[in-house]
């Protein structure tokens, strides 16, 4: 990427201004795509000034010149979209990253407050787009206890494949789902040997909704969060 910003203006010294005392800058940069368009979409690139050319500067410096708008608004919107496309981009890339760990079954370390301590278990859980996990247990497992008292809970995920693989910490809230929509919604094979039926009474639903996740490569010792 090359950005080129507060050009001089090719009549004289320093940066390009109008009578106004507006400034103006040139840039030109290589985007994305989606960020070059969203780009266009709020600006023009020439060399002229509310529809007239520029005495003296021929043309040579490409101008923001949306009308009736400050040269420097133009450049902080300008900044600004930039800076929110990126951004999008960026949590977006992560968030395909984070799925890559936590997507479809997996075993996951999950721990809850029994008192003043931590419990852990394994548990087999689901991840899903919206950054969340289900799973199944039974009514009158500790765990439920524990969620009834405290919802918040820790969980962790290794995709399994290499020691060097990525792997996942969450912060979550968890809770429990009797009702058989839920059940029917998120039953899997998977839980035949445990649960028998969706319909078993003790058999219930937790889904736990991620409000942090810490991805790591301990490869590269990379860690980036994600945050809802």
């Amino acid at each position: 990427m090359n950005i080129r910003g507060l050009a001089v203006c090719s009549q004289g010294q320093g940066l390009c201004r109008d009578c106004s005392g507006r400034f103006y800058f040139s840039i030109r940069a290589l985007f994305f795509p989606g960020i070059f368009r969203a780009f266009r979409q709020d600006f023009s690139l020439s060399g002229r000034v509310n529809g007239q050319r520029r005495a003296g500067c021929r043309g040579r410096v490409p101008h923001l010149t949306r009308p009736g708008i400050p040269g420097a608004v133009r450049w902080h919107g300008a900044v600004r979209t930039f800076i929110i496309s990126a951004g999008l981009m960026v949590s977006m890339q992560l968030r395909e990253k984070i799925l890559d760990v936590i997507g479809g079954p997996h075993t996951a370390a999950v721990a809850t407050l029994d008192g003043n301590g931590p419990a852990v278990r394994f548990m087999l859980l689901f991840g899903f787009p919206d950054m969340t996990l289900v799973g199944g247990t039974m009514k009158s497992s500790r765990k439920v206890a524990q969620l009834e008292k405290n919802p918040d809970v820790a969980i962790a995920m290794w995709s399994g494949k290499e020691f060097t693989d990525p792997y996942v910490e969450i912060l979550a809230q968890g809770r429990i789902h009797q009702d058989i929509a839920t059940k029917k919604k998120y039953w899997n094979p998977m839980f035949l040997p445990y649960f028998i039926s969706v319909d078993n009474p003790d058999f219930v639903i937790l889904l736990f909704r991620a409000s942090e996740i810490a991805y790591y490569v301990p490869s590269t010792k990379n860690r980036e969060v994600w945050k809802r």
